[in-house]
């Protein structure tokens, strides 16, 4: 499922002002038509120091509650070409992020003027997720001591989901139960077995199924 990030930016109006002022970048970020709230947000203004190039900008920011985002800094060179962008792999939900497209380069940089408040517009930044599909597990076998039952995970994708499970007794987890096959002990007299099978992908979140409960385990 692909997600729209906008880096969305209201004019490219500039507000001049005495070079020796602070230049600032500000904008907002929306994620599917609402206020990307707490994703961390970076920017990169090349300037020339003694040590080669540095960024003016600095670290990089959090949007707050309503998605904004401000970077302040002092710039009193010449103009300089910058891009700001949302750090891939925040809270997970990112795991790749591209430079979005702004309306004057599609490259995704534009111009920082010294001294100058610059209100970004229409950058758009989207972010490739997969979106894991997931069935109810079923266990077969019959709920009877030393028996052993088998979860039946069902149809999940993409292909390269990896699958866990954790086995339950009457609600709590069974220590060391962690595979598709569980041999059911005297422990499981009279309670209900369940198992949750949670499917996951590296950097994106996991999806988690519980199947239906067991008849209680009966002697045999």
């Amino acid at each position: 499922m692909a997600l729209l990030l906008t880096l969305g930016l209201s004019s490219f109006g500039a507000v001049t002002a005495r070079a020796e002022d602070t230049t600032t970048i500000s904008g907002s970020v929306t994620l599917n038509g609402k206020p990307g709230t707490g994703l961390e947000v970076c920017a990169y203004v090349p300037v020339i120091t003694d040590d080669g190039y540095g960024n003016a900008a600095g670290d990089c920011v959090f949007t707050d509650s309503a998605g904004r985002y401000e970077f302040s800094f002092a710039l009193a060179e010449a103009n300089y070409m910058a891009s700001v962008w949302v750090k891939p792999g925040v809270g997970d939900k990112f795991p790749q992020t591209t430079y979005g497209t702004s309306l004057r380069d599609p490259n995704g940089y534009f111009t920082v003027v010294p001294g100058e408040a610059r209100v970004l517009d229409a950058i758009a930044l989207v972010t490739t997720t997969t979106e894991i599909t997931a069935a109810t597990p079923t266990i077969t076998g019959k709920a009877a001591l030393g028996r052993v039952l088998t979860a039946k995970p069902g149809a999940w994708g993409p292909e390269e989901v990896q699958l866990s499970y954790q086995w339950y007794r009457g609600g709590k987890k069974i220590w060391g139960a962690t595979k598709a096959t569980y041999r059911v002990s005297w422990r499981d007299w009279r309670k209900k077995l369940t198992v949750k099978v949670i499917g996951s992908i590296d950097s994106y979140p996991s999806v988690t199924r519980v199947s239906k409960a067991t008849k209680k385990v009966s002697w045999r």
